[in-house]
């Protein structure tokens, strides 16, 4: 069950724009192909994407997120460590301020097999927490 915190956030970012990093990337790449957006929360990216006319799967830990999912994008509800990155799979990852809550002790081998998931010549976007973000004292986090 996800906690209330996670469920604010997720009611105050169900009707946002989409990542503004996000939708720079798109303007220097095609708009099609297959995309992996880690951390979904309420889908505005995945959204975002589907609109664009990407093939979309989604990933975030919380169940709750489900009843964000839009019609065409596939949920799979896993941590970023255990889900199962097909080689070679995804034109674009997106991973906007949700990598860092992978443990660091998985964290490498983790980003490995999501670079690995790109198709040659396919582009990664994200962003993480910073060593001096409020949260950068958490141990089971990675900054």
């Amino acid at each position: 069950m996800a906690s209330p915190h996670w469920d604010d956030y997720l009611n105050k970012t169900k009707g946002k724009a989409p990542s503004a990093l996000l939708r720079q990337a798109l303007a220097s790449m095609p708009l099609q192909g297959r995309a992996l957006d880690l951390g979904a929360g309420a889908m505005r990216d995945a959204r975002y994407l589907l609109e664009r006319g990407f093939e979309v799967d989604a990933v975030d830990s919380n169940p709750e997120v489900a009843k964000y999912a839009p019609t065409g994008a596939h949920l799979t509800i896993s941590t970023f460590d255990t889900f199962p990155y097909p080689g070679e799979a995804y034109d674009l990852v997106n991973a906007q301020y949700a990598l860092p809550f992978n443990p660091p002790e998985t964290f490498e081998a983790m980003f490995a097999k999501l670079g690995d998931s790109l198709k040659p010549g396919g582009v990664f976007v994200g962003q993480f927490f910073g060593p001096e973000d409020s949260w950068s004292g958490n141990p089971r986090m990675t900054f």
